[in-house]
């Protein structure tokens, strides 16, 4: 069984409909080995690939903290100040 790239969403092609394409042709292939009960190689993948996710929107969400604000407003409730982002 082939096995997908941990980093698959963001190498080559970057086109929304094409990675889903993918995606579908690689979980079809897991599913043809799980009906054959074999689990191991495709687990052990799809693990690698969650956690490289899960890291990319991590650091997504680090980076875009790191971009300007600019001051909104204050929310009287928690007295916290409320930010707008510039990007």
């Amino acid at each position: 069984m082939n096995s997908l790239h941990p980093n698959w969403f963001s190498e080559g092609i970057i086109n929304v409909e094409y990675k889903r394409y993918v995606l579908l042709a690689y979980f079809q292939k897991v599913e043809a080995e799980h009906k054959l009960s074999k689990i191991w190689p495709a687990l052990e993948n799809l693990n690698s690939i969650i956690n490289a996710m899960i890291g990319f929107r991590d650091k997504c969400y680090e980076l875009s903290e790191e971009f300007p604000k600019s001051l909104e407003g204050l929310d009287h409730e928690t007295g916290k100040l409320q930010f707008k982002p510039h990007v």
